[in-house]
């Protein structure tokens, strides 16, 4: 299978605390100009859902955790390029722009942006087992995905599709689902 090159490596750390942080308080939002910010701050997210989210059990765990990005414009693609490289739970990032869904096959996660042609995440989840489903689309979870982020009222918030969550057998910690917006509107 042939992928496009990755995107372009940079690696930057940064303490679990302040990741924490940053999923706990939502960081605000700057109204206009802000494509490059907010699509930096989705990628911070999908790094701290990555650090909570184990993958079901596989007979051999690989080293390299593989993200993907569907519909990526320059804006997505700069700022997920600061995931490239890094390590979360003993395995590296690599991140991967994809030409077509046919290359999901090699994907762990697969973030898809919005704006994209549809296509049908149950279908690509039963294609790929063990693909964590990732996007910004205001649909996403509605068509299959796992965990959706949402802007509201300035803030990036995020709500994870339990159905979805438990059929691909995914692990994820408790404290994550907990910052879930859906998680907190059914806990009220």
């Amino acid at each position: 299978m042939v992928r496009q090159h990755p995107v372009t490596k940079r690696s930057r750390r940064g303490s679990p605390l302040g990741g924490i942080l940053l999923l706990a308080c939502s960081c605000l939002l700057l109204a206009t100009g802000a494509s490059l910010r907010s699509e930096k701050l989705k990628a911070a997210y999908v790094f701290n859902f990555l650090k909570f989210t184990h993958w079901p059990a596989t007979p051999r765990t690989k080293p390299v955790l593989t993200l993907c990005l569907a519909n990526a414009d320059s804006a997505l693609e700069e700022a997920f390029s600061t995931l490239d490289g890094r390590q979360v739970n003993d395995q590296r990032i690599s991140v991967y722009r994809l030409a077509s869904l046919k290359e999901a096959a090699g994907c762990q996660v697969f973030y898809l942006q919005q704006g994209g042609a549809p296509i049908s995440l149950h279908q690509l989840s039963r294609r790929n087992p063990g693909l964590l489903t990732i996007g910004d689309d205001e649909n996403f979870l509605q068509q299959g995905g796992i965990i959706q982020l949402v802007e509201e009222q300035n803030r990036l918030q995020f709500d994870i599709n339990l159905t979805q969550l438990q059929q691909a057998d995914f692990n994820i910690s408790a404290q994550l689902l907990k910052l879930a917006r859906n998680a907190r509107s059914s806990a009220q």
